[in-house]
């Protein structure tokens, strides 16, 4: 979660750095309780993946999609 907000091509003073460090935090302290996504017979959906380490393909698990609802509130909060 934290390369979407600081990644690593790119360069940030302290100041930067400390608060993309904080929203990536927040970030993930707001999804983190995501539940499994479902399908329309209310069983989890699952998809498959290669594992580049074991070179073999495997099943994954899928989540529902995450919520950026706190933003508006954080947005908020900044502005005024």
């Amino acid at each position: 979660m934290l390369l979407k907000y600081a990644p690593k091509r790119e360069h940030f003073h302290c100041e930067g750095m400390q608060a993309r460090l904080q929203l990536a935090a927040v970030d993930h302290n707001h999804n983190v309780d995501t539940d499994l996504a479902k399908d329309k017979d209310n069983s989890p959906v699952v998809r498959q993946e290669l594992s580049k380490a074991q070179k073999d393909w495997i099943l994954r698990q899928d989540y529902d999609k995450k919520e950026y609802s706190y933003l508006d509130e954080l947005l908020t909060t900044i502005i005024s």
